[in-house]
């Protein structure tokens, strides 16, 4: 087994196993313990022959020479050992003993398969095998295994030596154990792996490097882009926004300012943010400090910045509302991102206002804490304006009324006891107790009270924003970030700014509800016709997206007055808000709306739609950042909607012709176009067949190609449209009895003058003939009412009576019972119980009348609803099946009944059977008992219709009673026949739904002959 590579210490083990073979063959001349085995096996130095010492001084050398071979082989550090030519071991040295657990004497004359298993034996054998046969240096990696058991990996060196003669006399082994090199291998292996892995490790680190650093390089472009956007639409707002920055090192600029600050308070923007002391200077001097000092304040702290101050403008002392966002930059510096207003007129409103006021009112009013007095009952008598503002009740609704009715039900005892100390003149002071707001919400107030007699003053400060500050600010600061972040990715992103209206709606919905988390959001426009229409509407619940809810402005005036004066409502209980009121019923609570937040998309100062978030379920109280939010994406909207405007104007215009073309073509009513002179502008001809083709012209009179007239119309409508601007409209029927509507609308131009009107004619036939059909389903329906007010009174008003004479019989009966004799009251007594059986008998005969009128109503209700199943019936059959049905009642009468051969028709089977039934029945119920009744039914088909005759030889119908015996519940002899009445009025029905017919010929005392008319089942049949 030869190894064809080795490594490094590999091959260290096997120069020295080469060296340690060659010193022991070269300096092995003869070895006393291989004497007992074999005279030829005496040297072992290759093929040196050493002849037999004759001499003393020969044998002297000899034993020196012996002695230094065993004593080189105990010291070489290599485990060696050698054997003859059949494989038994000769000796070994010490390590080879060592190593392996046994002595020289123990090994000398054994063979691999005494000393070792089977397999490892068979495996050393094999390898001697090889040496032998294949004489040369060999060397290979194996294992062993040691006295302990175990296999160490070793590295195995054999060399043949040779007797006298130049033969093979046996083989010298040695092995070195490489178990130590074999560790060192593997955990340099492992060292070369976990080299390589934190190699690629840093890789990918310098790769994801790369990466973040083209990310952030594409994010800051598309932030510039964004704030290009942003300032464009600064630039458009009524108040002043601005963009404020305080260095680490104190110096102020103004990096963004809009134009509206020259209006404001005459400064150009570009000198403001050039010099921010412009606009500093122009404070007055006695605010100047407190301004600046609220700056260093919101610095400092971070808190929003609220300042109102005085300002110089043109000469004018001015007032301005200022509030802002702070920011603090990585570098050290504060950014505040804010507004600023006019609030002069307000100044002066409240100036004048405390003016006209008494010294107890200004009080009252400038007071910053619930001022109040109340008398010991516990009745306020006078309270100030900031009850108003803190409880949401009016100082009208507070007057006159118990404060303890506001008090929390917890707080009641502790304010009890401090009403009871009160009382006895004791002062109360640093009392807190809570007060229910209209809202529901309780507020916490601070009280400090005198008594003064019976008469409470009294002053509580509202110190629950107090405890909510903190959680207000931060929610007020995350809404801020959240807002900012949706203004500037709804700037740059790619489906706003790609064209398409639907998908930019769809995303700012979506945007704008997940920021003010709000339960839907959309978005409406302005339709042609006037209404409003859904463009989109998304749910956060379900994250889906609807359309097409339409509403029109003028059922909502309150709802789209508030929009149009303050382009925004803002209503956290929408239910009750004095804005969204007339939306109440129609739209809020259909929809579990009870908040909503509305801002108007405005298009050159005109309402043209609507951007809206609602909250269902709950109330919900909106910030006046989130007002002004929605208002900045109702801007985004109006922006979407002109482009979208223009783009569809475009289109419309470069199809405008083509799409009318095309769509007055097939409009089957004439549309034709006339000038003032009557000529044809345009003109589908539509309507106009009987209009030469040479004539169909455009250019050409009216009156000629149309009428054939030589002159206008007689009664033409074009004079007034010209001189009135408003449309005629007319009705006529023509000679072969059609009906067609005119009308005769203006074009009115730019200018509000109309040079060309519209003739638009339609045929109306069928409109007139489902009048006809209407007026004759309002005539049912009156009879029906006369039914219910009549005859189904009627049987009510018998049980009634007869209900008082079994009243008054009762009577009579507990004063006859209670006379002391009664013996001589019996035949009295039974009068009264035949009158009591005699009107019970009457209440059950109306109560069985009025029960089959109602089942006759609820059967011909349900007739008007049944699902027809239209197929081809087979008359032959059907008949004969009814007539069946009707043999008991056949065979009491005597009656003949022929059937002949009926063609087939086409209708709902079910319902066919209940016509031919009813007629049938009829037949034999009103037979004439003077003579022996016959009835024939036959049939015929003609014109497509299938024709069939019920005949009868009964009692007739007079002719006044033709039409009368169709209506409900009528009965030619009611006293003498049972039934309702409704048999002949569901024929009619089921016939008109099945689009047949049926007629009457009768003759009293002779018979009658029923028609019925249904379509025919045989294809092109004629008479």
């Amino acid at each position: 087994m030869r190894i064809p590579g080795l490594k490094k210490g590999a091959k260290i083990s096997y120069i020295f196993l080469a060296l340690v073979l060659t010193v022991v063959i070269a300096f092995c001349s003869e070895n006393p313990q291989t004497q007992p085995l074999s005279e030829n096996a005496r040297k072992l130095s290759g093929q040196t022959i050493i002849s037999k010492p004759e001499t003393n001084e020969s044998e002297d050398l000899q034993r020196e020479h012996n002695m230094f071979v065993d004593s080189l082989l105990r010291a070489i550090p290599v485990a060696v050992f050698y054997k003859d030519k059949e494989g038994r071991y000769l000796g070994c040295n010490d390590v080879f003993a060592q190593i392996q657990g046994v002595t020289n004497e123990q090994i000398r004359g054994k063979t691999v398969y005494d000393l070792w298993p089977g397999d490892l034996a068979e495996k050393y054998h094999q390898a001697d095998l090889e040496l032998m046969n294949s004489p040369q240096h060999q060397i290979y990696e194996f294992e062993v295994k040691d006295k302990c058991g175990n296999f160490r990996p070793v590295i195995f060196g054999k060399q043949p030596f040779y007797d006298q003669h130049g033969q093979i006399a046996g083989l010298v082994g040695a092995f070195v154990d490489i178990s130590a090199q074999k560790n060192l291998e593997k955990r340099q292996y492992w060292y070369v792996v976990t080299l390589s892995a934190v190699m690629i490790i840093q890789l990918l680190l310098i790769i994801a490097l790369v990466k973040v650093l083209l990310a952030r390089k594409k994010i800051l472009g598309s932030l510039l882009q964004s704030e290009k956007k942003y300032k464009r639409l600064a630039q458009n707002l009524s108040a002043v926004v601005f963009q404020f920055k305080m260095a680490a090192d104190g110096s102020c600029s103004f990096p963004f300012i809009n134009d509206t600050l020259f209006i404001v308070t005459g400064i150009k923007a570009e000198d403001a943010m050039r010099d921010v002391n412009m606009l500093l200077d122009k404070i007055e001097p006695d605010e100047r400090k407190a301004f600046q000092d609220s700056v260093v304040e919101s610095a400092r702290t971070l808190k929003p910045f609220h300042c109102i101050f005085r300002y110089t403008n043109r000469g004018n002392l001015n007032w301005v509302e200022a509030r802002s966002t702070p920011e603090r930059m990585s570098d050290g510096s504060t950014i505040w991102d804010g507004f600023f207003f006019d609030i002069s007129e307000q100044k002066i409103t409240e100036a004048a206002l405390r003016e006209k006021t008494s010294e107890l009112e200004t009080f009252f009013s400038s007071a910053l804490d619930l001022l109040c007095i109340a008398d010991t009952q516990g009745n306020f008598i006078k309270v100030n304006k900031e009850w108003e503002r803190v409880l949401g009740y009016s100082v009208e609704e507070l007057q006159n009324r118990k404060f303890l009715e506001f008090v929390h039900p917890d707080d009641m005892p502790a304010t009890t006891n401090a009403l009871a100390k009160l009382a006895q003149q004791e002062t109360v002071t640093n009392f807190t107790n809570r007060f229910k707001c209209r809202d529901g919400n309780y507020h916490f107030l601070e009280w400090r009270s005198s008594p003064g007699g019976s008469i409470i003053y009294a002053a509580a400060r509202d110190i629950t924003e107090r405890k909510i500050a903190l959680d207000v600010l931060k929610e007020s600061e995350n809404r801020a970030v959240l807002q900012r972040g949706a203004i500037a990715a709804i700037m740059v992103d790619e489906v706003v700014s790609s064209g398409n209206a639907d998908s930019a709606f769809r995303r700012i919905t979506e945007v704008l509800a997940d920021t003010l988390d709000a339960s839907r959001s959309s978005v409406w426009a302005l339709a042609a016709d006037g209404r409003f229409v859904c463009q989109t509407l998304f749910s956060l619940e379900n994250r889906q997206f609807s359309s097409g809810e339409t509403f029109e402005s003028a059922v909502f005036p309150t709802y789209f007055k508030a929009i149009n004066s303050d382009s925004h409502v803002c209503a956290d209980d929408a239910l009750t808000n004095r804005n969204t009121l007339d939306l109440v019923d129609l739209y809020l609570k259909p929809n579990d709306i009870r908040s909503l937040l509305d801002a108007g998309i405005f298009i050159d100062g005109r309402l043209r739609g609507i951007i809206s978030c609602e909250q269902t379920g709950h109330p919900r109280k909106w910030n006046s950042d989130e007002e002004a939010f929605i208002c900045a994406f109702a801007a985004f909207a109006g922006q979407i909607m002109v482009a979208a405007e223009r783009r569809q104007a475009e289109k419309s215009l470069r199809e405008s012709e083509a799409r009318l073309s095309k769509i007055l073509a097939i409009v089957p009513d004439m549309v034709s176009v006339h000038d003032r002179q009557m000529n044809i502008v345009y003109s589908n001809w539509n309507g106009f067949g009987a209009v030469a083709e040479n004539m169909r012209k455009t250019g050409s009179k009216c009156f000629k190609a149309y009428r054939g007239c030589d002159d206008v119309c007689e009664g033409c409508l074009a004079k007034s449209v010209f001189e009135s601007g408003k449309p005629c409209i007319s009705e006529s029927q023509l000679a072969d009895g059609r009906w067609i509507e005119l009308r005769v609308l203006p074009i009115i131009d730019g200018d509000g003058d109309c040079d060309l009107f519209v003739e638009w004619v339609r045929d109306i036939t069928s409109r007139k003939q489902t009048e006809q059909v209407i007026a004759a389903k309002n005539k049912e329906l009156e009879q029906l009412l006369y039914v219910a007010s009549h005859d189904l009174r009627s049987p009510l008003v018998n049980v009634d009576g007869y209900s008082r004479e079994i009243s008054f019989a009762l009577d009579e009966l507990q004063n006859a019972l209670s006379e002391e004799s009664v013996a001589g009251n019996d035949v009295h007594l039974e009068t009264i119980l035949s009158d009591i059986n005699e009107s019970l008998a009457h209440i059950r005969k109306s109560a069985r009348q009025m029960d089959a009128l109602l089942k006759g109503l609820l059967k011909l209700s349900r007739l008007g609803r049944a699902a027809l199943n239209i197929g081809v019936i087979d008359m032959n059959r059907l008949v004969n099946e009814i007539v069946a049905a009707n043999d008991f009642e056949a065979g009491k009468t005597g009656v003949d009944l022929q059937i002949e051969s009926l063609p087939p028709c086409i209708g709902d089977c079910v319902q066919v059977t209940q016509v031919f039934s009813n007629l049938i029945g009829n037949a034999i119920k009103y037979l004439d008992s003077g003579r022996k009744g016959m009835i024939r039914v036959s049939g015929r088909v003609r014109d497509g219709k299938s024709i069939y005759c019920v005949e009868d030889n009964g009692i007739g119908i007079a002719p006044q009673h033709k039409d009368k015996i169709f209506e409900l519940f009528h009965r030619l002899e009611p006293a003498k026949t049972e039934g309702e009445g409704l048999g002949l009025t569901i024929v009619r029905q089921v016939l008109e739904m099945l689009n047949g017919e049926i007629s009457l010929d009768s003759t009293p005392g002779v018979g009658s002959c029923f028609r019925v008319t249904l379509p025919s089942a045989i294809e092109g049949s004629k008479s």
